[in-house]
């Protein structure tokens, strides 16, 4: 019986294709991206924790768009700018059915980057924020201790945590935690062609 990788297994530093110039190049804004990476530089210089005062603190930041490419594009252009490794984690792929394996694959996600300051991008975020809802039952009530888990290791990542949705709305767990809010376009941004 082939067995399914871990989190830890599937999780490697991306490449980094896009930068900030190649996105503005392309026409889109990267007015919210560049702001994003001031607030991480300011934190980062500032030896400042998870608990930083909203001024230095980078806070949660909301990809919403219908282009998983374009969102992967996005957050490679920012952890260029940050100068930090991108990890992309499909939330569909860490959410289990089991109770307690989708908070281990998260802890896993989160242990495996500690103190790198990475840039973690949650694509398909709606995977687990659908699931949240009003408790009706006991599955009701483990979606809304996954979601709760992710928030609290979000909030103390020393690095950007960035969470993609589809929908133009934020989930409404997400409501309150939401500092950024970056519109990605629907055009394709195609890679840089190589420079020689």
């Amino acid at each position: 019986m082939a067995t399914r990788p871990t989190a830890r297994a599937r999780l490697r530093p991306r490449a980094l294709r896009h930068t900030l110039a190649d996105l503005a190049s392309t026409g889109s804004d990267t007015t919210e991206l560049e702001a994003i990476a001031a607030a991480a530089r300011r934190r980062n210089a500032a030896g400042v924790g998870p608990r930083a005062a909203p001024a230095d603190a980078t806070g949660v930041v909301l990809f919403h768009g219908r282009s998983p490419t374009n969102r992967l594009a996005a957050a490679e252009a920012l952890a260029a700018a940050l100068d930090a490794p991108l990890y992309r984690v499909d939330l569909s792929q860490v959410v289990s059915p089991h109770l307690g394996e989708t908070e281990r694959n998260l802890a896993t996600v989160f242990d495996t980057v500690a103190g790198a300051g990475a840039v973690l991008l949650f694509d398909e975020a709606d995977a687990l924020f659908g699931k949240r809802t009003g408790v009706r039952d006991a599955n009701d009530r483990y979606a809304n201790i996954e979601v709760s888990y992710l928030l609290r290791r979000v909030d103390a990542h020393d690095g950007v945590a960035i969470l993609a949705v589809d929908g133009q709305a934020a989930p409404a767990a997400l409501e309150s935690r939401v500092r950024w809010r970056v519109a990605i376009p629907a055009r394709t941004v195609r890679p840089p062609r190589p420079r020689g």
